[in-house]
């Protein structure tokens, strides 16, 4: 792989990966290797440093893997070259799917949760090679080893945070306040910073990298567009006052469906009372629809991250849905099912031992 810096461009990279003469690697090979080029491309690209910050042409031909080290080494960036407050770009789950929860908590989180605390890993290559034996990577995991080692290195107290949903929203910005922690204890996204979430909302600004973390502080212009966007001034730290989380009422689930309030009503009664409840319908008909907004309205709030389905089927086993031990390369370990998760969460949130999981199955069709 060679990366070249342009010299009349603000930043020129090409990327090459050479195959021995007359060999055919095998698709799997081909697959990894363009997975990596895009991913260094999407990094490389995401920062937007000057040219001169690119002087060497690093060479990586395909079968030498040790090489990728190098590349590795070269864009990741050690967590005492720390000089002044960064600007983070950061998506709080897939689409913003825990912003919520993280905005009225005061918090930031990322998942890895079975590679266990980060402090433990002295450098970005070696939480790659645990990402690669935990979850049998078959390329090398540039993008999350290197977003995994900078939350729990590069990111520091003062930094600011903005955080995203996909690739052109904004739905809130804020500075971290805390330093790195690792909380067992929560169900899920394990890996949490305090932040002090000064602002939310839904502002368009086109040109967010994929990744769920990056550092865009050396993106001057795109930062400037981000804060104008946002209407934020960069001299100005005074937190904005906070918004509370909007209730989830019954014409919000009814919206956009024909079902009747009255019965909707009554179907929150019973999962209020008995705690379970059946759906029995033809595929098709809107049945997990419903039952997820029926969720949230027993929650009081739409918050997909304490909602959860389960999908029975032939092949579920009870290691999947409570506990089990899985096979690995040095032998096994256990893993929590959905339940266990579910616990956990619960636990987490009410931090009492022993207090009401509820979960809620819904099946398609039910066969006697």
């Amino acid at each position: 792989m060679i990366l070249i810096s342009g010299k009349d461009t603000k930043l020129g990279t090409a990327f090459a990966i050479e195959y021995p003469s007359g060999a055919v690697p095998a698709d799997e090979t081909v697959i990894a290797d363009v997975s990596r080029m895009l991913g260094l491309l999407e990094y490389v690209y995401s920062k937007e440093a000057p040219a001169d910050t690119v002087d060497q042409a690093d060479q990586l031909v395909a079968g030498e893997r040790g090489a990728e080290d190098e590349i590795d080494e070269q864009i990741g960036e050690p967590p005492d070259q720390h000089s002044a407050d960064r600007v983070w770009a950061y998506a709080p789950g897939p689409k913003a799917r825990y912003w919520e929860e993280f905005y009225r908590e005061g918090i930031m989180a990322v998942g890895g949760d079975e590679l266990g605390d980060f402090t433990q890993y002295p450098s970005q290559e070696e939480v790659a090679n645990k990402i690669i034996e935990v979850y049998e990577r078959k390329g090398r995991p540039v993008n999350d080893s290197l977003g995994y080692f900078q939350f729990a290195n590069s990111i520091k107290s003062g930094d600011r945070v903005i955080a995203k949903k996909g690739l052109e929203v904004i739905v809130g910005y804020g500075v971290v306040t805390g330093e790195y922690e690792y909380r067992p204890d929560r169900g899920y996204y394990k890996h949490v910073r305090t932040v002090r979430w000064d602002g939310r909302g839904a502002w368009r600004c086109e040109g967010f990298p994929v990744k769920a973390l990056t550092d865009i502080t050396a993106s001057v212009e795109f930062v400037a567009q981000i804060y104008q966007a946002i209407g934020l001034d960069d001299e100005s730290s005074a937190p904005a006052p906070p918004v509370a989380l909007a209730r989830y009422t019954v014409d919000q689930a009814l919206n956009g469906i024909a079902f009747d309030a009255l019965i909707f009503e009554g179907m929150l009664r019973v999962g209020q009372n008995k705690r379970n409840m059946i759906l029995q319908g033809p595929p098709g008909v809107g049945k997990t629809y419903l039952a997820r907004r029926l969720a949230y309205a027993l929650i009081g709030y739409e918050m997909p991250s304490r909602v959860g389905m389960v999908q029975f089927h032939q092949s579920y086993a009870y290691e999947d849905f409570i506990q089990g031990y899985r096979p690995k390369e040095s032998g096994f370990e256990r893993r929590d099912g959905v339940f266990v998760r579910f616990c956990n969460l619960n636990y987490a949130h009410t931090r009492r031992p022993g207090a009401l999981v509820s979960i809620w199955f819904q099946c398609s069709e039910i066969l006697i």
